[in-house]
């Protein structure tokens, strides 16, 4: 007798391998509204220890393609637009340029914020060469196809703002980590 496709999840047989149990136990889960219980599932399913969980989460993340650091990106962005609706995406990038660059695995130290701001750089040391910087437009010009790669889909970073817009960890880590380099670069004062 040939199994009906669906109706069971592969391996061998047993009450355990219907959709039917499965849902059971989903529902039950979901009832406790805890993420706790995920531990039971994850032992039951042979994995041991929050390293694997962690692996086993991104390699079948649905959001692996967009990328988590796109979605922060898209996250700075609509934050600030909630905030000021009349800024542009390019002014948005200016005022959370150093936040931005460390997303993108750019120093902000390194990146030239205008003729302006380089002349009251080098009036403070005469040793600064132009090439030193990477152009701030560049990095915005880069910073714009990330955001526009994401934003081709607004249901699926809607969808994701919803559930993670309240978690400031990653912020936090933004800003230490700006806070890092900065303390470090003894070229600008």
């Amino acid at each position: 007798m040939v199994r009906p496709i669906g109706k069971y999840v592969l391996g061998s047989k047993g009450i355990i391998e219907t959709e039917v149990f499965q849902q059971f136990v989903f529902q039950e889960f979901i009832k406790s509204k805890s993420w706790g219980s995920i531990e039971s599932i994850a032992k039951t399913n042979g994995i041991y220890n929050v390293e694997e969980l962690h692996k086993l989460i991104k390699e079948h993340s649905p959001i692996k393609a967009v990328g988590e650091i796109n979605m922060q990106l898209c996250k700075i962005v609509h934050e600030a637009e909630k905030k000021d609706p009349k800024l542009s995406f390019h002014a948005i990038c200016v005022n959370e340029m150093d936040k931005l660059c460390v997303l993108i695995g750019i120093d902000p130290t390194t990146v030239s914020r205008g003729e302006a701001w380089f002349k009251i750089q080098y009036d403070k040391n005469k040793n600064l060469k132009r090439s030193q910087f990477k152009d701030y437009k560049q990095v915005i010009k880069q910073l714009g196809n990330r955001y526009r790669r994401v934003m081709e889909n607004p249901k699926i970073f809607l969808t994701w703002y919803k559930q993670n817009k309240d978690i400031k960890e990653f912020n936090r880590f933004l800003y230490w980590m700006v806070k890092k380099l900065k303390s470090k670069n003894k070229i600008l004062k």
